[in-house]
């Protein structure tokens, strides 16, 4: 069974679709994630050929990982209080977003570190 939600339907740059797609349908420490990504290059009609398609990915892909940091940040130390074993949750989310851009601007934290900052958050 499929359920369709056109909440978001309208035009959109294809290999912003793409990094939605690879984002959501796979997990990043998938062996998978090369493959599928660049089967879904070689499908992309991109108006200009010219363009980085890969390095357009890895803009998306950073933009929705500050995103999905940001929204969640009012309610990670709330969920921690409440259950303090979402603790481990919250530091595999946030060091995966992290560890996946290791130039700057973003930081380096490691995961016992990351727990640490979250723990003090509550």
């Amino acid at each position: 069974m499929w359920i369709l939600d056109w909440a978001c339907a309208g035009p959109s740059d294809p290999l912003y679709d793409a990094g939605f797609f690879l984002e959501r349908a796979l997990s990043s420490a998938s062996e998978t994630v090369g493959p599928a990504t660049d089967m879904w290059l070689d499908r992309v009609p991109l108006a200009n050929p010219d363009v980085d398609a890969k390095a357009v990915l890895r803009t998306y892909q950073a933009m929705e990982d500050w995103r999905g940091m940001a929204m969640v940040a009012a309610k990670v130390p709330r969920t921690i209080a409440e259950d303090p074993g979402k603790l481990d949750y919250w530091t595999l989310f946030y060091n995966h977003r992290l560890s996946r851009h290791p130039e700057p601007p973003w930081p380096s934290v490691p995961r016992d570190e990351m727990a640490d900052m979250l723990r003090g958050w509550v």
